[in-house]
């Protein structure tokens, strides 16, 4: 085995290009020596010395110095650093590519391109205190500085551990393979831990982190985070800030921690903690755990068996297909079925949820419910419930309490049942029943029918051809837009048609009527003492039974009193001016019907009223003309109303005097 050994100077040492084994020797002084081919011994003794190994296996001997090493080939290459242990040495990288072994204040070794992609320039071995050491068990550190900094791990070496500090500045921090930790400290970090268990922690700034392949503890700390786990069961913590965490495949550990935080488990059966605030959990597939905790969280547990706990706060639970048990917490929580492609029924007073595909799921301390798109029959509580059908044809039960009932698209069915309930139809076709307490029902959009039953209701009918039956107790119904059919049934009632051709039924009670529409209204009062208003439009009045007002409005209109004193009300000269009204059933007498002027004239004391109202035949008929100012003026005398059959049995004067005629 050939010997080259050098002096106490600065020596140069050469091998040549020799295939053999060689032995270099440097001894004191700022020695370089060049190996060449073969399974060489570089030893540079005392000094800064600098040793090129060439290809084969090569061993390196330090003993004091700054030395710097470069290798260029071999699979089994030495660093001999007997008279150290592994506790005193720092390994960190440098420049990317180089290895740093920082031994003592007068001793350095630096390896060139140790991490360099072919592997050329590693060294595999260390000899420490006498025992060999694997390079994959060495921790090598890496510090960046208050510059933006890109820092690579060893992607080499499949066990190797990195130790990286990004330092200030928005840095990358890559760990490749091996068990690393990197810490991005300030700025806005992206750190990619890669395969092994890694620790990542984010440090100050908004920071993105991937764990990788591996399970890895990945922490967020302050700032608003990016935080994925990929592969593995990875724990992971958002800290403070507005995070967002993924936790891929994998049985994974996320807790949001302070801020408003988005958390998904992917793959795996996770556990999800929402911790402080509102924040947002999906369990994605597999059997999954969810604790919404303090906060108004949204919760999905995805496919699977899952146990979902919304906690403290206003919850809002999506649920997915799967055998779930869930707990809503203290607060108004509500659960909502649209992420799933089956209907059911959803019985809040049992707590049972039966799928149309077999699933069972259980749940106490929900409030409201939302259903699913398809058919669903919803049942509320006797607390304060809010139930939407959505899509599909849905009936819906309140039950005891104030409920808040919605019907959405389709042909549903609500039913308000006890207390004071609100009803709104919807899309589609519906019909609102509002059983006992003083309810609200809206039919929306379709042909809807809505019954009030007991109770002092509130009855819409809004867009759509309806049907409204007010039921006992004194009702208010309006038609809204729409050839509608109004009922008020038993008790006083208020029913107005609004827009289109509608039918009003004042029925019994004292009832008043308003057609109010530019179409033609029939309105028909029922027994009682009613008021019938027809608003515009050219109306039909029936009064019925009892000592009816009827006001017809603008255009012709035609009355119909009944049985009873009945009044018939003039208040705008516009009503008279260009059109005029028909009463078929005009009573004669001191106990007859009334024609009331008193809000359309200027009649006064010393006035004869002569002057403002007059008589003329006309067929078998009598028209009464009105002059608002009694002087002919701006409209002069005009036809207010014609009385049918009457020609030839009316007195102008008979009729003031018996009260017929008010002024």
């Amino acid at each position: 085995m050939p010997t080259y050994n050098g002096t106490a100077a600065d020596d140069i040492l050469n091998a040549g290009t020799q295939t053999t084994n060689d032995i270099l020797n440097g001894y004191a002084g700022n020695d370089t020596l060049h190996a060449y081919a073969g399974d060489d011994v570089l030893d540079g003794g005392d000094g800064n010395d600098t040793l090129y190994g060439g290809s084969g296996n090569d061993t390196y001997i330090i003993s004091s110095g700054f030395d710097l090493i470069q290798d260029s080939g071999g699979l089994s290459d030495t660093l001999d650093l007997q008279g150290y242990s592994l506790g005193s040495i720092s390994f960190r990288r440098e420049n990317n590519y180089d290895l740093v072994l920082d031994i003592s204040g007068s001793t350095n070794v630096t390896i060139r391109n140790h991490f360099l992609s072919t592997g050329a320039g590693r060294i595999e071995y260390f000899i420490l205190g006498g025992s060999t050491v694997p390079v994959e068990n060495l921790t090598v550190t890496t510090y960046g500085d208050a510059n933006a900094n890109i820092i690579y791990g060893d992607a080499n070496t499949a066990t190797i551990t990195d130790l990286m500090y990004g330092g200030a500045g928005n840095d990358q921090l890559y760990g490749y393979t091996g068990n690393d930790t990197l810490y991005g400290q300030d700025g806005n970090d992206s750190l990619y831990g890669g395969d092994g268990n890694d620790n990542l922690y984010g440090g100050n700034g908004n920071d993105g982190i991937t764990g990788g392949a591996g399970d890895d503890q990945i922490l967020g700390e302050d700032g608003d985070d990016n935080l994925s786990g990929e592969d593995g069961n990875d724990f992971i913590n958002g800290g403070l800030g507005d995070d967002v965490l993924t936790g891929g495949n994998g049985d994974d550990d996320l807790r949001g921690s302070s801020g408003q935080d988005i958390i998904r488990g992917g793959a795996g059966a996770d556990l999800l903690y929402g911790d402080g605030n509102s924040d947002v959990l999906e369990g994605g597939d597999g059997n999954d755990q969810l604790f919404g905790d303090a906060g108004d969280d949204t919760l999905d547990g995805g496919n699977g068996t899952d146990i979902i706990n919304g906690g403290s706060g206003n919850d809002f639970i999506r649920i997915s297909i799967g055998n779930d048990s869930i707990d809503g917490g203290s607060g108004i929580d509500t659960i909502e079925f649209l992420n799933i492609n089956y209907g059911g029924t959803f019985d809040l007073s049992t707590g049972i949820i039966n799928l149309d595909n077999g699933d069972v799921q259980t749940f106490t301390n929900i409030e409201n419910i939302s259903g699913s798109y398809l058919n669903d029959d919803i049942i509320g509580n006797n607390g304060f419930n809010i139930i939407h059908g959505n899509s599909g044809r849905d009936d819906l039960y309140g039950r005891g309490g104030d409920d808040w009932l919605y019907g959405g698209d389709g042909h549903d069915r609500l039913y308000g049942e006890l207390g004071v309930d609100d009803l709104y139809g919807g899309e589609g076709n519906d019909q609102l029943y509002g059983g006992d307490g003083n309810d609200r029902l809206t039919g929306e959009n379709g042909t809807d029918y809505l019954f009030g039953d007991a109770g002092n209701d509130l009855l819409y009918g809004q867009n759509g051809d309806d049907f409204i039956w007010g039921g006992d107790d004194n009702d208010r119904a309006e038609g809204g837009y729409g050839n509608d059919t109004i009922d008020g049934e038993n008790g006083n009632d208020v029913l107005i048609g609004e827009q289109g051709s509608d039918v009003i039924y004042g029925s019994a009670g004292r009832d008043f009527l308003y057609g109010d529409d530019t179409a033609r209204d029939p309105n028909y009062a029922g027994a009682g003492n009613d008021t019938l208003y027809g608003g515009d439009g050219n109306d039909l009045l029936y009064g019925g039974a009892g000592n009816d007002i009827l006001i017809g409005g603008a255009n012709s209109d035609r009355f119909e009193g009944g049985a009873g004193r009945d009044t018939f009300v003039y208040d705008n000269i516009s009503d008279t001016y260009s059109t005029y009204d028909f009463v078929d059933d005009f009573e004669i007498g001191p106990a007859g019907d009334i024609i009331d002027f008193s809000g359309l004239t200027n009649f006064g004391i010393g006035d004869n009223f002569l002057d403002y109202v007059s008589l003329e035949l006309t067929n078998n008929h009598t028209r009464v003309l009105v002059d608002a100012d009694g002087t002919g003026g701006t409209y002069g005398a005009t036809i207010a109303v014609q009385l049918q059959g009457t020609s030839g049995l009316l007195d102008i004067v008979t009729m003031y005097n018996d009260g017929q005629i008010i002024l």
